[in-house]
């Protein structure tokens, strides 16, 4: 299984660091999170890591917006293993949108981890 995480929380920063390297990670940018990816691609540059991407949002977005702004770009990038996908949400709700947008696409929430972190997996329809 790959867990890609997705990172919609402004003030993770440094905790990108604790993020297994070979995971990929989508995190938005904002002023704490930028100076982190910037070091996150210097250190992952060896084969076997996991892509980092930043999303870049509108100030005035609410997570929920980004997510849908990104969540089939992320999908498409992904595609070549969909079935083995665990989605590590950091930073939103999994709201009945959220997840309306998630069963179309053939994902369920798998876990619930507090009220905004949660996981989704691939099931087949």
């Amino acid at each position: 299984m790959t867990k890609v995480h997705i990172i919609f929380d402004v003030n993770w920063g440094a905790k990108i660091r604790d993020i297994p390297v070979e995971d990929p990670i989508w995190i938005v940018k904002s002023q704490i999170n930028h100076p982190e990816t910037h070091w996150a691609w210097g250190s992952r540059s060896n084969d076997g890591a996991g892509e980092v991407t930043q999303m870049d949002s509108d100030p005035n977005d609410s997570p929920e917006e980004t997510f849908l702004k990104y969540f089939e770009i992320i999908l498409d990038f992904h595609e070549h293993d969909i079935s083995n996908l665990i989605l590590h949400f950091i930073g939103i709700a999994p709201t009945e949108q959220i997840q309306d947008v998630l069963d179309k696409h053939a994902f369920l929430l798998h876990r619930r981890i507090s009220d905004l972190v949660f996981e989704a997996k691939y099931h087949s329809k």
